[in-house]
């Protein structure tokens, strides 16, 4: 081609024939320019393929990401209800007049030992951070970057309630509990058994042990109703990214 081009450019300065020789110039700038565009054309759909396949992988991480996320919460949740469970029903139990029995025993036993029982659950670790660094999300789709951001920032400032939360339980276990009953050893197993022994006149007349499992159970509820709040969110926000996919073809 270029060969071709020389030919026809010696021929043209030979003939002497200025205006059939600007005529081919300007041909000759308007065929390197095509030529560019061309190029630009295909390198920019080379990169927009590229990127498509990498928003696809985000997007999956994020999916993935937020369904151990989700999982680990209902999970979270679930137990934090059977504990406030059992420390209310010990709190009724304390109410009794007569003696208690064997299965009443258990239950107190579990509240003693899961009292102080309150920490945030792990958020799971993607790569995804980095992307949120690049703008990845934002690229994506706008409302999934506010969304995706105010979840973020949602966790960071429950985990800060429930981590002060769970601290002040541990005091209370540790003043008010822990020096009235003796754990040998907590044995975890289907039947819930935990190896505990207390003097349950002296639970049930202490002012101060009843106040702990009310604070237990309320600090507890926090808890649950932001895990609540967390699983909703991260719900919506995988609802969303179905919607993205489809929409765009992903």
């Amino acid at each position: 081609m270029l060969t071709f081009l020389r030919k026809i450019r010696k021929s043209l300065i030979s003939s002497g024939d200025s205006r059939k020789y600007i005529l081919y110039a300007i041909g000759e700038i308007l065929l390197v320019m095509i030529g560019i565009l061309l190029a630009m054309q295909v390198n920019n759909w080379n990169e927009s393929r590229k990127t498509g396949k990498e928003d696809l992988i985000f997007l999956e991480n994020l999916k993935n990401e937020l369904a151990i996320d989700t999982a680990v919460l209902k999970t979270r949740r679930s137990y934090y209800l059977g504990v406030n469970d059992a420390l209310k029903e010990s709190l009724e139990i304390f109410e009794k007049q007569s003696s208690i029995s064997t299965d009443d025993q258990r239950v107190i036993a579990f509240s003693l030992t899961d009292l102080e029982v309150l920490t945030p659950a792990h958020k799971n670790i993607t790569r995804n951070d980095m992307k949120l660094v690049q703008g990845a999300l934002d690229r994506i789709d706008s409302e999934l970057n506010y969304k995706y951001l105010s979840y973020l920032e949602l966790i960071q400032s429950n985990n800060i309630i429930i981590t002060k939360l769970g601290e002040t339980l541990q005091l209370l276990s540790l003043n008010y509990v822990l020096p009235i009953i003796d754990i040998k050893a907590i044995t975890y197993s289907s039947t819930k058994e935990r190896n505990v022994e207390f003097d349950f006149t002296e639970l049930r007349s202490n002012r101060e042990i009843k106040n702990s499992f009310a604070k237990s159970i309320a600090y507890r509820q926090v808890s649950i109703r932001y895990m609540s709040d967390q699983i909703e969110m991260a719900e919506n926000i995988l609802i969303l990214v179905d919607q993205i996919r489809n929409n765009e073809g992903l």
